[in-house]
């Protein structure tokens, strides 16, 4: 690796959020110790919307209400924020990375594998 490439990785490896450490280091480095995943991994828990995103989180697993719809749905309003969305709340899972173990993905996946709940989601 050349010295430019090692620099930058320092750095952001010194300065950089945990999500970007975290993928860093998983993704691209691949030299993540177990213990160093689960420390980056509840530093992303922890963050503002990773939070927020859990208020969303319904019991059957399905993670705000619809789908490609946030702003509107044939003239009514839907959602206060993005989040409320399906696929809105499904993309911060997937740009963290988080695990398909965890909670939130693990409900969500199975949510969207159900019948009935696609019905109570989509044709309400």
């Amino acid at each position: 690796m050349n010295s430019e490439c090692s620099k930058s990785i320092d750095f952001l490896l010194e300065n950089a959020g945990s999500v970007i450490q975290y993928r860093l280091c998983k993704e691209i480095l691949k030299d993540l110790s177990e213990g160093e995943e689960e420390k980056l991994l509840e530093q992303i828990y922890e963050l503002p919307l990773f939070k927020l995103l859990a208020t969303y989180v319904k019991p059957n697993g399905y993670i705000g209400r619809g789908m490609h719809s946030w702003d509107n749905w044939r003239g009514t309003v839907l959602h206060e924020t993005p989040l409320q969305d399906g696929e809105c709340a499904a993309r911060p899972l997937s740009y963290h990375r988080i695990p398909k173990t965890h909670p939130f993905v693990h409900g969500f996946l199975s949510a969207m594998r159900e019948e009935e709940t696609l019905k109570t989601e989509f044709f309400r």
